[in-house]
């Protein structure tokens, strides 16, 4: 079977080159591989981190911080799998070393974990090489994964996925986010788990309490209602658009905030076409300017501090996106309907937070409601607030584990 795997990877890996004469991400993935490995300055060995992309990342950091801070001469190696995590975060002052992870193949993996000799590899979520998690076990590193979930129909489980799972005991402890994980492992003869939690709820209460407001949209908002509408898709757009015209007629004071999951100047003048007088960013607003688009990365979970309302985008697509941030600030927060496989979801609807719609009548219904009842709407922002602060404290206890394996003095 780890043949069959190898002989996948390289195909996968010739695919990418094939691409990558036509694709720009793909042509990222294969060129950044080209470049030498980065070095690290400190003698000792680094704890190794590795994440898909940004949102692994965003769930990893958390442990880094803690890590990081209780050793902090104990430098930290930071990899990618993806062009759209390594480029966003490769001058991440919290590594000291940033590069992209090798193609999954023994020899690649076999140089590359000897180049660095990781006191402890760390991997986020769903990020499991076979070949990799074989060469640490040769190499006698202690390996860790976080944030995990399983489901009864990942391959792990399937009666033809035995080798696949046998990988997941190469891990000294895998660090579930859920019970239902823990369990399902526990039945399939991976005892070496643990249930932690969701470290995300650390990371979004530490943004919280500590990210700077958004100046541009703090004076947007001024003394109105506002609802934030972040990585949104067109079929989210074309929901709240059809919407926000009878809305923003009948409440003079409700002011919008669209911050749409890809950029490019094609989608931004789209969303302009459909929200007339709509300004960018960098345009100047002015008192009528009712709609503002944010076509730039990396502000979104502070924008949420200035929402009341907020609308997460994905969930008429192939999933929702972060619901923790905007909970995190209090925000009563709407989603589309493909949100199954989200806990945070249905914790959120549960508790009171977080309501789900499918079409333009759900969603005039419920945003209606909370612009309309004050009451209502602070009781929602209580029970959001209140949902995330309840999972918080799977840093605290991951970050221990890996300490007293000695790794991380």
């Amino acid at each position: 079977m780890r043949l069959l795997y190898t002989l996948g990877i390289r195909a996968y890996g010739i695919g990418i080159k094939i691409a990558a004469f036509r694709n720009p991400k793909a042509e990222k993935w294969v060129s950044g591989r080209k470049s030498a490995l980065p070095s690290l300055e400190s003698d000792r060995p680094p704890i190794w981190f590795h994440c898909a992309s940004t949102g692994e990342f965003e769930q990893g950091r958390p442990v880094m911080e803690a890590l990081k801070h209780s050793a902090s001469e104990q430098p930290l190696l930071l990899t990618f799998f993806s062009p759209s995590g390594y480029e966003l975060k490769k001058s991440d002052a919290l590594a000291d070393a940033v590069t992209y992870l090798p193609l999954d193949t023994p020899d690649r993996m076999r140089k590359f974990i000897t180049h660095y000799r990781p006191a402890a590899a760390v991997f986020v979520k769903y990020e499991i090489w076979h070949n990799c998690l074989a060469e640490l076990q040769r190499q006698n590193i202690p390996t860790f994964l976080i944030s995990a979930k399983f489901r009864e129909d990942q391959v792990y489980f399937k009666p033809w996925g035995k080798w696949f799972l046998r990988s997941l005991g190469i891990f000294r402890t895998v660090f579930t986010q859920d019970r239902r994980s823990t369990s399902l492992l526990k039945a399939a003869g991976i005892k070496n788990s643990i249930t932690a939690g969701d470290t995300r709820f650390d990371r979004v209460a530490e943004i919280a309490e500590k990210g700077m407001p958004v100046e541009k949209v703090a004076e947007f908002r001024n003394n109105g209602l506002l609802i934030a509408a972040g990585s949104t898709w067109p079929a989210d757009e074309a929901l709240i658009a059809e919407w926000w015209r009878e809305a923003a007629e009948k409440n003079p004071k409700l002011k919008l905030v669209l911050v749409p999951h890809e950029v490019s100047e094609a989608h931004t003048a789209e969303l302009k076409r459909r929200f007339p007088g709509a300004c960018t960013f960098d345009e100047s607003a002015d008192a009528s300017t009712r709609v503002l688009i944010v076509d730039k990365m990396g502000y979104l979970s502070r924008i949420y501090r200035h929402a009341d309302i907020a609308y997460v985008g994905g969930g008429f697509g192939t999933g929702i996106h972060n619901l923790l941030e905007p909970s995190a600030f209090g925000c009563p927060v709407i989603f589309g309907p493909n949100h199954e496989k989200f806990d945070e979801a249905r914790g959120l609807i549960e508790a009171g937070g977080g309501f789900e719609v499918r079409d333009k009548k759900s969603f005039a219904g419920i945003a209606d409601e909370l612009l309309r009842s004050e009451a209502f709407r602070e009781k929602s922002s209580d029970a959001s607030r209140r949902y995330t602060e309840s999972g918080r404290g799977a840093t605290a206890r991951i970050a221990k584990e890996i300490r007293e394996t000695g790794v991380s003095p």
